[in-house]
This record gives C-alpha cells, sequence and structure tokens, in this order.
C-alpha cells in the first residue's frame, strides 16, 4: 500500500468519526449544551481529516511508517463503534464510552505521525498542535463532568491525566 493510500485511509477514519460525533448531536438534539459540545467535536474532527488531506496534497509524509496492519485495527475499532452509535436508544454515556474508545484508541497516534511533517518547519506550531490535542482530551472530560456517571467521569479525567503528562514530558 502506498503512502497516499494510508493518507487517504486515515482521512476516511477521522471523517467517519465526525460523522459518529454529528450523529450523537442530532441525538441528543433536546440537550442543547452535550448537542453542541457534540457539533463542536465532530468539527475537531473534519480538522483532523483536513489536515491529513492537506499533507497527502502537499506530499508531506511521514518518515516514521504507518502500516496497513495499524489502519486496519482502526478502521474496524471505528466500524464497530459505528455499529453501537447507531442505537436509537444510547444515553448520553454510552456516547461518551464510544467516544472514549474512539479517543483513546490508536487513531490520535496515528494522526499525530501523518500530520507530523506538516509542522517541521514550525515548532511551536507541533507544539501548539500538542497543546490542541490536549484541550480536545479536556473538553471530554469537562463535558464528562457534566452529562455521564462517576465511572466514565473518572475515565475521561485519567486518561487527560495520562495524556497531559505524556505531553509534558515531549516538550521538555
Amino acid at each position: 500500500m502506498t503512502s497516499v493510500q494510508i493518507y487517504e485511509i486515515a482521512e476516511s477514519l477521522e471523517e467517519r468519526v465526525s460523522k459518529i460525533y454529528f450523529g450523537f448531536a442530532d441525538r441528543f438534539v433536546n440537550l442543547s449544551r452535550l448537542r453542541r459540545f457534540w457539533r463542536e467535536v465532530g468539527f475537531e474532527e473534519l480538522v483532523h481529516a483536513a489536515t491529513v488531506r492537506a499533507c497527502r496534497e502537499e506530499g508531506l509524509f511521514c518518515d516514521e511508517e504507518v502500516t496497513v496492519e495499524r489502519m486496519k485495527a482502526i478502521a474496524g475499532l471505528i466500524k464497530e463503534v459505528e455499529t453501537a452509535a447507531s442505537d436509537p436508544s444510547l444515553t448520553p454515556d454510552e456516547a461518551f464510552t464510544i467516544a472514549f474508545r474512539i479517543e483513546s484508541s490508536d487513531i490520535d497516534s496515528a494522526y499525530e505521525i501523518l500530520t507530523r511533517r506538516r509542522y517541521v518547519p514550525y515548532t511551536f506550531l507541533q507544539q501548539a498542535s500538542k497543546c490542541n490535542y490536549h484541550d480536545h482530551i479536556l473538553r471530554f472530560a469537562r463535558a464528562a463532568d457534566q452529562f455521564c456517571g462517576p465511572a466514565t467521569c473518572q475515565r475521561f479525567h485519567e486518561w487527560a491525566d495520562k495524556r497531559h503528562e505524556s505531553l509534558r514530558n515531549s516538550v521538555a
């Protein structure tokens, strides 16, 4: 599989995640703050897809290989959660559990690797991108505080803390 094909798959996966989140926004139409949250994170995923596309179109391919097997594993997870996300009786807590499975999967590390060269001449942009990712995680944790039970909230906060520590170590 060529680099172009890997980037096309990654772009497609980010778009599929955005569709899941937009579907959640539509499902929770009567909860305006929750609906707004799902729309916002859906748009963030579209930005991820556009960034991968820009790297592909500009030929900014990563030096580190993202394998076909890795992409297939991510695609398998996305297919699995798409099925779960389509359940019309889905609760907010279940939606966040699905989002946790997506966000804590390998999709974000693959995205970071695939888009790394976009920021190479601009170290400050690389750092800003990492900080933006941490903000993305914190948004999930804060939203879970408002709409989910304690176990889901704890899962998101532990994940946010772990990623924050990782971010601090990578910046140091």
